[in-house]
């Protein structure tokens, strides 16, 4: 190695210790940094590799490579090379240019590295900071740091206006700055990706006859009995977490409430298809006539269990790749009940966001629970889990026990709020709408059950 070669590494170290110093509020790191241009173009690849690697250790071979990375770090180095700028303009010192831009960069590479091992899934994002509380005083300790720092290079009212800029720099929103990660995965990709071979055709062809065999099974209900008919709707394919719970819902009714003959479940998942149908909403719209058309419409008792994604828009998820299929939105649904007839109406609701669901649905004899009110996601839809947050209280721990039906779903939403505590989540904060009609209906029907 030649002389040239190994200063430069020499004063690379000693730059990223100066910032590692300057990170810990040292005050006589300034005057151990080493500025020089050939300095900017070292810590610049420096910051580039330690993105890479950590980037690559997070996903490995399953990630993708993102090439508009490079934009980030392009946007990084102009960033900090125009705030020196700034700062040593109104001095005419170049070296002061030169010297602050190293600072800055030496700076980025040790909050890049602390970032990576402080928060696995590493977002240095105000929007991801609820996910992520840890990032709270990492954030704090990079402002103290960032107002030292120029502070201690430029000195007055300039340090603060130029510590303020470059945080705005750092935390800038997504839409604004390409993104730095070299290797990502592609959740829409992995998230719609089909678990077997669909023939998109067969599927569609196949739902006539599905839906048929559903109709010509259901039992009719009986004269001055309350009978219970269920009907299970799982939305989204991506996570089995969906299915699982429909299945658990339906043993569970069929078991303790007596519907075995009278549940139905519309499942997108490949595992089921061409043996359930699909879970669309013209399927489910179906379902409600033939229900209604089977149950005696002043006695009997729908309980709908809708399990699936939500968004803030109040629409229910309802995907299958590869195939195209409408979402489920609160208005659509209440037509759909409207018209098929079914006055009983108990609507257990599973989604993100589900609280928008009550006010289009409410009436004197409709129960609804959503998952979380209007404005809150829920939890537990990842692709290892058995049941949502909400399906394993609701379903697991309450309902299987003997005791009144509202009574449990009110059990169920102090046990998913002391569980949230807990895990120091966000509430959900579940919904319960329950009409004086129904309310009464259930009280009867608790008796007949024996609950």
């Amino acid at each position: 190695m030649n002389a040239a070669a190994l200063t430069l590494l020499q004063d690379l170290w000693n730059n990223l210790r100066a910032g590692l110093l300057l990170a810990c509020l040292r005050k006589n790191a300034i005057g151990q940094f080493r500025p020089a241009a050939d300095q900017i173009a070292a810590l610049l690849i420096c910051n580039l590799l330690i993105i890479l690697v950590s980037d690559y250790l997070r996903y490995g071979a399953a990630g993708q490579f993102n090439p508009y990375a490079f934009n980030a770090i392009a946007t990084l180095f102009l960033g900090s090379v125009g705030l020196s700028y700034i700062a040593g303009r109104n001095s005419g010192n170049v070296r002061s240019i030169v010297g602050s831009s190293v600072m800055l960069l030496s700076l980025s590479a040790v909050f890049s590295a602390v970032g990576n091992l402080l928060v696995p899934e590493f977002d240095l994002s105000w929007w991801n900071i609820e996910d992520n509380l840890i990032l709270v005083p990492y954030l704090l300790w990079i402002a103290s740091v960032i107002v030292f720092a120029f502070h201690g290079w430029h000195g007055g009212l300039q340090a603060a206006a130029l510590a303020l800029l470059y945080l705005a720099l750092l935390l800038a929103p997504p839409n604004l700055l390409p993104s730095g990660a070299f290797w990502y995965v592609d959740d829409f990709a992995a998230d719609n990706a089909p678990a077997g071979d669909i023939n998109q055709e067969a599927v569609y062809y196949s739902q006539p006859y599905l839906m048929n065999e559903v109709e010509d099974g259901l039992l009719p209900g009986r004269p001055r009995l309350t009978d219970a008919y269920f009907v299970g709707f799982a939305g989204d394919a991506a996570q089995d977490v969906f299915m699982k719970e429909v299945n658990f819902a339906r043993r569970l009714f069929d078991n303790r409430f007596h519907t075995g003959g009278r549940s139905v479940s519309l499942v997108n998942n490949a595992t089921t298809v061409g043996r359930l149908p699909i879970a669309s909403f013209s399927n489910l719209d179906r379902v409600l006539h033939d229900v209604a058309r089977a149950m005696n419409p002043q006695e009997d008792i729908l309980f709908l269990y809708l399990t699936s994604h939500g968004s803030e828009q109040h629409e229910l998820a309802v995907n299958f790749w590869p195939l195209t299929l409408n979402q489920v939105t609160p208005q659509a649904l209440r037509a759909a009940l409207d018209d098929a007839g079914i006055k009983w109406r108990v609507l257990l609701i599973s989604a993100c966001y589900s609280g928008g669901f009550i006010a289009p649905l409410a009436d004197d004899s409709t129960l609804i629970l959503t998952a979380a009110d209007a404005d809150n996601t829920s939890f537990g839809c990842g692709s290892i889990d058995d049941f949502t947050y909400f399906g394993k209280a609701v379903l697991e721990e309450q309902l299987t026990q003997n005791q009144q039906f509202i009574a449990a779903l009110r059990n169920a939403i102090t046990a998913i709020g002391e569980r949230e505590r807990r895990e120091h989540v966000h509430p959900s904060n579940p919904q319960l709408s329950v009409g004086a009609a129904i309310e009464e209906k259930l009280r009867q029907f608790d008796r007949e059950n024996g609950s």
